[in-house]
C-alpha cells in the first residue's frame, strides 16, 4: 500500500510539474510546409537541448515561415521565423562544431521541458585524438586526416552559408543571421 501511495504522488508531482512548464508557452502558429522539394535544407545536423536522453541525428528544412527539424526516429520540432530573435551562425574557424543558433520571443516545448535557445550543430573533424599512437608512424596518415578535415571544414561551411543566404532570401530578409566576430 505504501509503494502505491507514493507512486500516485510521484505521478501526480510529475503531472503538475509539465503543466507548470506548460503555463507560460504562447500558443504558435502550425507551419506552413513548403511541398516542393527545392527548399533550403542541412542534413546530418544534431540539435541541442536533446530531444530524447541520446542525441540524434536529423535534418534541418526552411519552409514558407518557419524552420522543421526532424530527427531521424521521426521526432519534430518547428520554429517559426517570427518567433526568432536572434539568428547566429557560428563557422567552424578554430572550432571543432559549427553551429546555428536561435534566440526565441516565446519558449517552446519539446523533450517535456520549455527552451528559449535552440542550437542545431554538426562536429567537424575528430573531437578526441588517439594519444596511443606511434608518433612517427602515422605522419602520412596524419596529414591525410588533416587534409580531409580541411576539406570537410571548407563543405560544411559552403553547406551553411547556401543554406543561410537561400533562407534569408526565402524570407526576404526578414531572417537575418548574424556571425560572431572573434578579437
Amino acid at each position: 500500500a505504501f509503494r502505491i501511495i507514493k507512486e500516485v504522488q510521484k505521478r501526480y508531482k510529475t503531472r503538475e510539474a509539465e503543466e507548470k512548464e506548460k503555463e507560460g508557452i504562447v500558443k504558435q502558429d502550425s507551419l506552413v510546409i513548403n511541398l516542393n522539394r527545392s527548399n533550403p535544407k542541412l542534413k546530418d545536423l544534431y540539435i541541442r537541448p536533446n530531444i530524447a536522453q541520446k542525441r540524434m541525428q536529423g535534418s534541418l528544412e526552411a519552409h514558407v515561415n518557419g524552420f522543421r527539424f526532424t530527427s531521424v526516429r521521426g521526432d519534430k520540432v518547428d520554429i517559426l521565423y517570427n518567433n526568432i530573435k536572434h539568428a547566429v551562425f557560428q563557422p567552424c574557424d578554430g572550432e571543432m562544431i559549427i553551429v546555428l543558433h536561435f534566440h526565441l520571443k516565446n519558449a517552446i516545448m519539446f523533450g517535456k521541458k520549455r527552451h528559449t535557445d535552440v542550437q542545431f550543430y554538426t562536429e567537424v573533424g575528430e573531437i578526441t585524438t588517439d594519444l596511443g599512437k606511434h608518433q612517427h608512424m602515422h605522419d602520412r596518415d596524419d596529414l591525410y586526416a588533416e587534409q580531409m578535415e580541411r576539406e570537410m571544414r571548407h563543405k560544411l561551411k559552403t553547406a551553411f552559408k547556401n543554406f543561410i543566404e537561400k533562407v534569408e532570401a526565402l524570407t526576404k530578409e526578414e531572417l537575418e543571421f548574424e556571425i560572431p566576430f572573434r578579437e
